[in-house]
């Protein structure tokens, strides 16, 4: 099948690669012929899909929809024949409810996909697939006359096993920079280096995306496939983009120690937040050592944990000692929170707004939660 897999553009899109369908078209490779189109790479990959498409998988990842229908009706017009797929973190935010705001898609995946997209493209393929077989599909939201139905999920797959289509996307071909000290670092690369998250947050979809049990990719992975970016496509900046790259303070003490030994002049940083409950001032200037360059703070979800057997003003104190432990190696902060989030009282998002401009956060953002929920 010749199979095309998309993201959609959107102002307030990252300019780096798309790591998720970097993973998918490593994962699809080995039987379908792949193309990927970034709208944020450029506007115009996305504005004319081209004829001929079997199936295009697009990536749902904020919740600008209208971009996705646009995408998805630029692949029906394109090639009618072709079955449209969604995917991402907003697809399991949803659930089947997002085929009913996107009617010009046909099936959408929730979950992890390598291991679960390619035969179903395979099914598809086949042209005269047998009766049920949607049932069997773990993961896919799909219709069922006028009903929307829901798979259970994919079993987790082999996070040491998933490698990236890097050539697909290459990342000196994006304009995203890292910034620190004055300086850009370019080209920037996202990594990732865990799958999963344990603490559900409602607020949150990453549990709904891969599931509650974290799963490590080892120091040895992580760091030959720095030195791939460093090497092959001249990355100098890095952002670590999962959620528990903290979680194990052995782990970042390891991986800070190969990165300062075998990378020197490399910068990252944490972008999607980092877990402070694990950290402490020996973890902060290793980071520091090793070359990042910020961090960034979940104020709602360093709660959630924070919280526990603590009044909201106890936990507040917890988080800010932490934080101070950054800001002392050296390492900026930036903080971001949510407004309005259900069983939140007023009272609480009023510690929570203070204590955020009591901190000197490098920056500190609130959005409404209806834009995450």
């Amino acid at each position: 099948m010749k199979v095309l897999l998309a993201r959609p553009w959107a102002p307030d899109g990252v300019a780096v690669p798309p790591l998720g369908l970097g993973y998918l078209a490593s994962a699809l490779r080995p039987t379908h012929r792949v193309i990927l189109r970034d709208g944020l790479r450029n506007p115009a990959e996305v504005a004319g899909l081209g004829e001929g498409l079997d199936a295009v998988c697009i990536t749902v990842a904020g919740r600008d929809l209208a971009a996705v229908r646009r995408l998805a009706l630029g692949a029906r017009e394109a090639s009618p024949g072709a079955a449209v797929l969604l995917g991402g973190p907003q697809v399991a935010a949803l659930g089947p409810g997002v085929l009913g705001r996107v009617p010009e898609a046909d099936f959408a995946l929730v979950g992890e996909a390598e291991e679960t997209l390619p035969p179903f493209l395979g099914a598809l393929e086949e042209r005269d697939p047998v009766p049920g077989w949607l049932g069997g599909i773990p993961g896919l939201l799909w219709r069922d006359g006028d009903s929307l139905r829901a798979n259970p999920p994919p079993v987790p797959p082999d996070v040491e096993a998933l490698t990236v289509a890097w050539d697909l996307m290459r990342p000196d071909q994006y304009p995203g920079r890292l910034s620190a000290g004055g300086e850009d670092y370019w080209p920037v690369a996202p990594l990732l280096t865990t799958r999963g998250c344990p603490d559900g947050c409602s607020f949150c979809a990453g549990a709904g995306t891969s599931g509650t049990r974290v799963r490590r990719r080892t120091i040895a992975a992580v760091v030959a496939e720095v030195g791939l970016l460093v090497s092959e496509y001249g990355v100098r900046g890095v952002t670590i983009c999962d959620d528990n790259f903290t979680g194990d303070r052995g782990y970042v003490l390891t991986f800070c120690q190969e990165v300062a030994r075998r990378f020197p002049a490399l910068r990252w940083a944490c972008p999607n937040g980092v877990r402070l409950d694990r950290l402490d001032g020996e973890v902060a200037r290793a980071m520091a050592g090793a070359g990042c360059v910020g961090v960034s703070l979940g104020v709602d979800a360093g709660l959630t944990r924070a919280r526990r057997g603590r009044t909201t003003r106890e936990a507040l104190a917890v988080l800010g000692a932490k934080v101070g432990q950054f800001l002392k190696a050296g390492i900026p902060v930036d903080a971001y929170a949510l407004a309005g989030i259900p069983g939140e009282s007023p009272e609480d998002f009023a510690l929570k707004a203070e204590w955020m401009e009591a901190i000197p956060f490098r920056a500190a953002t609130t959005a409404p939660y209806e834009a995450y929920g």
